[in-house]
């Protein structure tokens, strides 16, 4: 399976070195991203890689496009693997059954948590290639398409889907250009 991926991320070293050297990792000291440490894209959503720019880069930024190469056993699909989601659930939940605090972790620090367990286990978590949707309320409102007329039952057709790759590994990257830039 082929995923085309934007990443964003500042100018700084010009276009040769950001393709040479792109993607960058996602990581902070104060809180863990969303689906943990790595090296985000958004699944094909060009203006949402833009967005991210001018919102959290200050309008400094490049939009590399990358060709995201994977295969299911390496693949944690939270969007359109429902599998995969009740896999996900159910770690959470024979954690919580082992004594864990696990409901109250955020979904990135469960991540992280799981990361680290496979170090020992690699059967544990042995995904490469994280996917998942951010449904933040603030910007689904526009992106609301209704079902039917006067009821609340509605989709999406614009979704904030998320991917993270959790090493950096041109086996399943290949960065192709950029895309766009401020």
């Amino acid at each position: 399976m082929e995923i085309i991926g934007h990443h964003t991320c500042f100018k700084k070293g010009g276009e040769t070195t950001v393709l040479k050297e792109a993607p960058f990792p996602s990581k902070t000291d104060k809180e863990i991203p969303f689906l943990g440490e790595g090296y985000y894209f958004w699944d094909d959503n060009l203006d949402m890689a833009k967005f991210w720019g001018s919102r959290f880069y200050k309008n400094d930024y490049f939009v590399v496009e990358g060709i995201i190469t994977t295969s299911k056993d390496i693949f944690l699909d939270l969007v359109g693997n429902r599998q995969d989601m009740k896999l996900f659930r159910n770690l959470m939940n024979d954690f919580k059954s082992k004594g864990f605090n696990a409901e109250n972790w955020s979904i990135g620090a469960f991540i992280e948590f799981l990361k680290q367990l496979s170090k020992y286990d690699a059967k544990i978590f042995p995904y490469k290639i994280i996917r998942a949707i951010d449904h933040s309320a603030s910007l689904v409102k526009h992106l609301t398409f209704y079902f039917v007329q006067g009821k609340e039952n509605f989709t999406n057709l614009a979704p904030r889907i998320l991917i993270c790759l959790v090493e950096k590994n041109s086996v399943f990257l290949r960065i192709t250009k950029i895309v766009a830039q401020s």
